[in-house]
């Protein structure tokens, strides 16, 4: 099954909004929602490279391990224009990373960035991992920016047991971890529920939860409509605590998606005798 996406297909990001408080709360502020600063003219304001897992049905990419590399500039002066007409590579600093050098990024114009997917095996992820050096050139100049280090690489298991407490327009959704392996220090899981709405072939972008330390989500009201079909896609994030504050650097070292495809909303309150579950696809 593959579908269109319109509207962001946004990565895990470690917001404020936590259910923690004082130390906890803080920390994972620093660590991922400091904005990013003001630039002038061509400049870089996002990369990521991380180790993506899909399954088998994902409708928006083909199932398989991924290297996944993003990287997001701007241009103050020629803006979308002026990069989707430039050019984006990378390097990587290991001397056994398995895949030509340097590698040319395509550009996004749904997203406005340049990307760069290659599947991978788990042998080789020591081979992937290190650092990772963008360079973007268009017709107002040339920007290169080194992302953080990519040193805890797994392949993390896809989120199972999908569950809608209800089919209302409020339900809450939840999914269980089957990552047995204990995380180790200086590294953050993390959990995030993204939601799409179906409409003919495509899905479109509704609702993006801020990624949360547990597997429990309430849909707030307002975002799903009785009668309408939704996919909700979990993910399961490692982040590396390492560089705590910087806004440009993305910390995702490892995610794995899941979907719950074709819930429909009954209404907006619990209906009596509902099945609580996924909907059918």
């Amino acid at each position: 099954m593959t579908r269109v996406l319109h509207g962001l297909e946004k990565k895990a990001l470690l917001p404020a909004s936590f259910f923690f408080q004082g130390f906890v709360a803080t920390f994972l502020f620093l660590l991922f929602v400091l904005a990013p600063p003001a630039f002038a003219e061509l400049a870089i304001i996002q990369d990521h490279a991380f180790i993506d897992n899909r399954p088998s049905d994902d409708p928006l990419l083909s199932g398989g391990l991924y290297l996944s590399l993003e990287v997001t500039p701007t241009d103050s002066v020629g803006g979308s224009v002026a990069l989707g007409a430039g050019t984006a590579t990378y390097t990587s600093n290991n001397v056994g990373y398995p895949f030509a050098q340097p590698g040319s990024m395509a550009w996004d114009t749904g997203r406005d960035r340049f990307d760069y997917i290659q599947t991978v095996t788990p042998a080789r992820l020591g081979d992937i991992s290190g650092t990772f050096t963008f360079t973007i050139t268009d017709i107002n100049g040339t920007v290169t920016d080194t992302g953080n280090p990519l040193g805890y690489l797994e392949v993390l298991q896809f989120p199972t047991n999908l569950r809608f407490s209800n089919q209302s327009t409020a339900p809450t959704f939840t999914f269980t971890d089957p990552n047995t392996t204990p995380v180790p220090a200086g590294i953050t899981r993390a959990y995030q529920l993204s939601i799409y709405e179906v409409v003919d072939s495509a899905l479109v972008g509704v609702y993006d939860f801020p990624a949360q330390l547990t597997t429990t989500f309430v849909v707030p009201g307002g975002v799903l409509a009785a009668g309408k079909v939704y996919d909700f896609r979990a993910m399961i994030i490692d982040a590396d605590n390492a560089s705590i504050g910087q806004p440009i650097h993305d910390m995702t070292e490892d995610r794995s998606n899941g979907w719950a495809f074709g819930f429909t909303p009954l209404g907006p309150v619990p209906i009596p005798g509902a099945k609580a579950g996924p909907a059918p696809r």
